[in-house]
C-alpha cells in the first residue's frame, strides 16, 4: 500500500534527481561537418582524443579541432576563435545567445554576440552579429557542428560490452550513423538512458549513451551492456 508519506518521498527523490542531472543542452564538445564525416568514415578508434574536465564533468576532445562550450565556466572557443569569455548568456527554447568579451589589456575590449541554434538531434548552427567574426572560417564555411561529448543526464555508472562487433551509434536508433564497433569486455562509462525502449528481434531494451576509449560518446543497445558497479 502506497502511503502519502511514501508518495511524497518518491516525488521529492525524482525532483532532486531531475534537478541534479539537468544540464544546458548546448554544453558539450562539438566538431564541424568535415571532422564528423571523417570520424564516421573512419569507423576506428582515434588515438588523438584527449580528456578534459568541465563544470558538467569530463569529456573527450580533439585538440585544435573542436568547439568547446561550458556556460557555467564561461568557456567558448572554436579552432579559429579563442581567448573570449562568456560575459553572460540567455537560452530561449532551441536558441542560445552568448555575449562574448575579450580584453586586450587596459580598457581595450572587444564584445559581440554568438548565436547557437539546435537544428536537429546533436547538431547546432552557429552565427554572429559581428561582421569580422561572421567572416571567420568556423562561422562562414563550417557553421554546422555535431556533438561528440556531452554532460551525463543520469548518475554515471561503469559498464562493459558483453558481445563482439556491437555498433556504437550516434543516436539511440537503428537509422543513424555509427562511430564504430565495440567488443566483448570493452569498458565503458554510462552517461544517459533513452526515454523509451526499442523492440529489436522480439526483445525490448533501452539504449544507453556511453563514453569509451578512442570514440566519441555513442549509443549502445541495452542488450549488449552489463553494469559492473
Amino acid at each position: 500500500m502506497v502511503t502519502r508519506k511514501n508518495l511524497i518521498v518518491f516525488l521529492l527523490f525524482n525532483l532532486m534527481s531531475a534537478l541534479l542531472f539537468a544540464h544546458n543542452p548546448f554544453d558539450g564538445i562539438w566538431v564541424d561537418d568535415y571532422t564528423y564525416n571523417n570520424l564516421i568514415r573512419s569507423k576506428s578508434k582515434m588515438e588523438y582524443f584527449t580528456s578534459s574536465k568541465y563544470s558538467w564533468g569530463s569529456a573527450i576532445r580533439l585538440p585544435n579541432t573542436c568547439m568547446e562550450l561550458d556556460c557555467e565556466n564561461s568557456i567558448f572557443c572554436t579552432p579559429e576563435l579563442a581567448g573570449y569569455e562568456i560575459e553572460s548568456y540567455e537560452m530561449n527554447g532551441e536558441k542560445l545567445t552568448l555575449h562574448l568579451l575579450k580584453s586586450f589589456g587596459g580598457d581595450n575590449q572587444s564584445a559581440f554576440n554568438v548565436f547557437v541554434e539546435l537544428i536537429s538531434d546533436n547538431v547546432v548552427h552557429i552565427s554572429s552579429d559581428d561582421e569580422y567574426v561572421s567572416a571567420n572560417e568556423d562561422f562562414k564555411d563550417k557553421n554546422r557542428w555535431h556533438c561528440i561529448s556531452a554532460p551525463a543526464t543520469m548518475e554515471v555508472r561503469n559498464g562493459k560490452i558483453n558481445d563482439n562487433l556491437i555498433r556504437l551509434r550516434t543516436l539511440p536508433n537503428l537509422s543513424c550513423d555509427t562511430w564504430g564497433h565495440l567488443n566483448k569486455n570493452d569498458k565503458v562509462v554510462v552517461k544517459e538512458k533513452s526515454s523509451s525502449a526499442t523492440e529489436i528481434d522480439g526483445e525490448s531494451w533501452n539504449w544507453y549513451r556511453v563514453s569509451s576509449n578512442g570514440f566519441p560518446d555513442g549509443w549502445i543497445y541495452g542488450k549488449y551492456l552489463d553494469f559492473i558497479d
